[in-house]
């Protein structure tokens, strides 16, 4: 009985912040973050700054929840009270795979800015990123980038979601493949009308250019994948060009030029 009323009164005063017993507040005398990326808890309690003896129950947890997801590097967050005297917050971030340069004009100067893609196709600045993380990241090429005047953030143009997909994947199979990806571009993403035919193009080390239909990720780069491991292929690398979007075939044209299948 004891724990069905203590449980009650938690669901009331979660729901209602009028609704205090001293008996179980106290002030906020802790912080804890637990994050899945790079924000360190330095940077989110100056974020969440309660005040100093502030009642537990006077923190207005959804305030705190916005604040974080105003950035859009954080994905979702989830704040609660711990009683008697914690504040817990679980941040969810995203994590990149591609970048990307934004240009914008200042006073008639030209500024560049690096944002990050992630696998969604969300366009972030990154906070707490390593240089080395951020550089080995490939670069988004063509990507019609515009900032939306209500929210004040970037937005990419259509079809940005599918190279982030395409490079998530890579990614997470393929993670040899992924770090020597330098380069990607599609038609879609440079503002032309989405067609069955469109296609991904990548600058890689291992070739100056590999071509890549929009569907059916997982079988393409599985192909690839076995055409690089082939001697013929991998002994003679960097290729000029690898287009897997013929078939059950993979051309590939070496760098002098001799074609072959």
């Amino acid at each position: 009985m004891v724990g069905l009323i203590y449980g009650v009164y938690l669901l009331l005063a979660e729901r209602y912040p009028v609704i205090k017993q001293g008996l179980f507040t106290q002030p906020v005398r802790r912080i804890d973050l637990l994050s899945d990326g790079v924000l360190s808890a330095h940077w989110a309690k100056n974020i969440v700054s309660v005040k100093k003896d502030i009642d537990i129950m006077d923190v207005n947890i959804f305030e705190i929840k916005d604040r974080f997801e105003l950035f859009r590097q954080i994905k979702h967050v989830n704040v609660k009270r711990v009683f008697p005297d914690t504040i817990k917050i679980h941040i969810s971030e995203r994590w990149p795979v591609l970048r990307v340069l934004v240009q914008e004009k200042d006073n008639g100067k030209t500024i560049r800015t690096q944002m990050l893609v992630d696998s969604e196709g969300v366009v972030f600045p990154g906070m707490g990123y390593s240089k080395d993380t951020v550089n080995s990241l490939p670069y988004l090429d063509g990507a019609m980038i515009k900032k939306d005047k209500r929210s004040n953030q970037y937005e990419c143009t259509d079809g940005i979601d599918r190279i982030a997909e395409l490079m998530s994947m890579v990614r997470k199979n393929y993670p040899y493949m992924y770090s020597q990806i330098e380069v990607v571009s599609s038609d879609r993403i440079a503002g032309q009308h989405a067609t069955p035919w469109q296609r991904i193009k990548l600058r890689c080390s291992f070739a100056r250019e590999v071509i890549l239909s929009d569907s059916d990720f997982e079988e393409q780069l599985s192909k690839l994948d076995f055409v690089l491991s082939d001697p013929k292929v991998s002994n003679r690398l960097p290729v000029h060009r690898l287009d897997v979007t013929v078939g059950k075939e993979v051309v590939v044209k070496f760098r002098n030029n001799n074609g072959g299948r």
